[in-house]
């Protein structure tokens, strides 16, 4: 079970600082952007809909196992460049979002087998996400505001689960563009701004179903960020250009897969980034924000590559 293996994982070691940190920043409206790795509980601004994008890419080398860094007879190298499309809409002026987003990514796997050194390849669409956001609770006092949302997503298995080789041979699991199974994300968010300060935390746990014949394992997220306006310290006029920082705490603990009825032992595990983040908002309508994510935690489950870093650059727009 998550919880299990969140206590094996010692997370609990993290909790003090994440909730100390959390409930001592109170919260201006006007404070800050939303954060870059992780969701907001606003869900007013967008007047119609919205574009955001990003590139994404992701690096993994190390081999690890049960967490600890290993040597690789196989000196594997696996990228991913993920550039997700993602449109929210406010279907409920204040109240409701709704959206959908589907990403376009290559991924490449090098590796050394019988002496052989060779390059597995894919790309294409991945899997097709809707999702929608509902404001429970909204307190504005003075310049603070307190807010709390719940987000729903469903992910559609439409990305490619069977793609195979130049020689015919299916590739690995983790070079396939979709997962061909259906998963169903609940969660909660609080957004606090203050001033010049924010913080965002949010909880989501992921329903897994079967995909390619194996039970995925189903997950936790959880998202701690941390954002401070750095120009312009006073709002002289409104909108002006604007930069924050954010300092950003994201968790992933997600349980062991299953084929056959068989516990995969080479799945699941817990991993924690830390994921500092600049944000330049030049007007009413878009922002560009850049974030880097440093895995500070992973403990995997038997034999896994790790994550080396993960580098975000996006924008947002908004049309209406």
């Amino acid at each position: 079970m998550i919880w299990k293996m969140m206590m094996r994982s010692r997370w609990w070691q993290y909790l003090p600082v994440i909730l100390i940190m959390g409930n001592v920043l109170p919260a201006n409206v006007w404070a800050n952007g939303p954060p870059i790795q992780s969701e907001s509980a606003f869900v007013v601004g967008l007047q119609g809909a919205a574009i955001r994008s990003f590139f994404k890419d992701v690096r993994k080398s190390t081999l690890l196992r049960d967490g600890q860094k290993v040597a690789d007879p196989m000196d594997r190298h696996m990228s991913a460049q993920v550039i997700p499309v993602m449109i929210p809409y406010e279907v409920i002026p204040n109240r409701f979002v709704a959206g959908a987003g589907i990403p376009y990514m290559q991924k490449e796997l090098h590796m050394t087998k019988a002496g052989v050194r060779t390059t597995l390849n894919n790309e294409g669409l991945g899997d097709l996400t809707v999702f929608g956001k509902y404001a429970l609770y909204q307190r504005d006092k003075g310049s603070q505001t307190t807010r709390f949302t719940t987000r729903v997503a469903v992910k559609l298995p439409t990305g490619k689960a069977t793609s195979k080789d130049a020689s015919g041979a299916l590739l690995p699991i983790g070079l396939q563009l979709g997962t061909g199974a259906t998963d169903v994300a609940i969660g909660g968010i609080m957004t606090r701004l203050w001033k010049r300060l924010g913080v965002n935390s949010g909880v989501h746990y992921i329903f897994k179903t079967k995909g390619n014949g194996i039970q995925l394992g189903d997950v936790l997220k959880y998202d701690l960020a941390f954002a401070y306006r750095v120009l312009p310290r006073v709002y002289e006029r409104y909108p002006s250009p604007q930069w924050n920082v954010f300092v950003e705490w994201n968790g992933v603990v997600e349980q062991q897969q299953k084929a056959q009825g068989q516990t995969v032992a080479n799945s699941g595990g817990h991993t924690l980034f830390l994921s500092p983040g600049l944000q330049y908002i030049g007007g009413r309508t878009w922002l560009l924000e850049l974030s880097y994510q440093l895995p500070v935690m992973q403990e995997l489950n038997g034999v896994q590559l790790g994550t080396d870093r993960v580098i975000l650059a996006g924008f947002r727009w908004l049309i209406g």
